[in-house]
């Protein structure tokens, strides 16, 4: 699947208003575009913490002996640059984790046990167009646009979901978290996953079906 390809027709999801219903791939003219958009809070957030520093060096020069500007500047941006990185990464680590929560795990994961998606790009495209929907409608610091098509989508579900529950089952347990009161959605999506991606490599091997571009890239 091409990311920003414009000739993919877009996905609709069956039962939902399809007015305006579609991927950020297929609504912004480029990546860049839906980053900004996307990332619109921590941008926000650094651009008042840049208006702060430069404040700050204003005040320095202004205040300080001659002699001692280029040192506060340079403490004032150093420190100026620590904040604004912590700020990016802790905003952005937020706003990701708002895709867990508990809502909007049981609606990810039953998408994912219903349509058995497995490395179907177009399965992917649809499940993303789903939970953008509900990741939104969970949570006021998600935009209509987290995932920006079936690509991402299947990203954070190997992150987040199937990388976890196969590290947990390789150390000995067989069920994942068992702590995880959500352990048995997660088991069951993983389960419908891994039965689809099975069925389509048996396919593969016996010739009925060919790598091409309507699978996932991983």
């Amino acid at each position: 699947m091409k990311e920003g390809d414009a000739e993919e027709p877009l996905v609709y999801a069956p039962g939902l208003n399809q007015e305006g219903m579609r991927l950020p791939r297929d609504i912004f003219s480029n990546k860049l575009q839906y980053l900004v958009t996307r990332h619109m809070t921590p941008l926000i957030a650094i651009g008042i913490e840049l208006a702060v520093c430069a404040f700050l060096i204003y005040l320095a020069h202004k205040c300080a002996y001659r002699n001692n500007r280029a040192g506060i500047t340079a403490i004032i941006v150093t420190i100026g640059s620590f904040v604004i990185l912590i700020t990016a990464i802790s905003i952005e680590v937020a706003i990701l984790n708002e895709g867990t929560i508990p809502t909007s795990k049981v609606q990810f994961m039953k998408e994912i046990a219903i349509s058995r998606p497995g490395i179907d790009a177009k399965e992917w495209d649809y499940i993303a167009l789903k939970m953008n929907s509900v990741f939104y409608n969970n949570s006021s610091w998600v935009t209509p646009y987290f995932f920006y098509n079936g690509n991402s989508c299947y990203s954070f579900f190997r992150a987040y979901y199937l990388k976890p529950y196969k590290k947990s089952t390789d150390a000995g347990n067989t069920n994942g978290d068992a702590g995880d009161e959500f352990q048995p959605f997660i088991h069951q999506a993983i389960k419908a996953y891994e039965e689809r991606v099975n069925e389509y490599w048996q396919s593969a091997l016996s010739g009925e079906a060919s790598v091409g571009n309507q699978t996932i890239g991983v």
